[in-house]
């Protein structure tokens, strides 16, 4: 039901499948964030933890951006969100289960939304706030609401300079409002 809320504004679209949820309120860099498309489920296998994704497009509908959060527990909650450790395993395990902490990473895209163009890294800074909070949540409905706030800080090469002129150094999310159906990721 919330999909369809979120979607009937465009009905003459195509409703994109991997879409499950809607931004509905917050800021990135002091602009209202637009153009974002959400997907939120549990990846793969993993029962014990849910993946966040969210996808800015631009007006051809090419990605531009993508944004992830995951290993979130199954509780609503307040986590941290820090820097995203890459593994083979996507899913939390029973020893982290009671975690306080999320994974988040970004970066931007490029051409027709293939190539990556910048990564950006979670700014672990007593002045940053990078949160995520789970304020609803219901397994049996499968719908999740939350907010997050988190500083992205721009990866450079290995001298020290931007790879493109016109990348953001920082990137600051504040009062990103979610909701969203929770989907099974393949």
């Amino acid at each position: 039901m919330i999909i369809l809320l979120g979607i009937q504004s465009c009905m003459t679209e195509d409703i994109d499948p991997h879409v499950s949820g809607k931004v509905i309120g917050g800021n990135l860099n002091g602009l209202t964030w637009q153009n974002t498309n959400f997907r939120i489920g549990f990846s793969g296998n993993c029962t014990k933890s849910i993946f966040l994704g969210i996808w800015v497009k631009n007006d051809n509908k090419f990605k531009r951006a993508s944004f992830s959060i995951g290993k979130i527990p199954l509780r609503k909650d307040n986590f941290e969100i820090i820097k995203y450790e890459y593994s083979n395993n996507n899913c939390l395990n029973d020893s982290t289960v009671n975690t306080k902490v999320v994974m988040a990473t970004y970066f931007t895209q490029q051409d027709d939304g293939d190539v990556i163009k910048d990564t950006y890294s979670i700014l672990n800074s007593p002045r940053e706030k990078n949160r995520l909070s789970v304020t609803k949540l219901d397994l049996v409905k499968k719908y999740i609401e939350g907010e997050f706030d988190a500083t992205f800080l721009l990866k450079r090469d290995e001298n020290g300079n931007k790879i493109y002129k016109d990348s953001a150094d920082t990137l600051r999310f504040r009062g990103v409002k979610f909701q969203a159906s929770i989907v099974n990721l393949m």
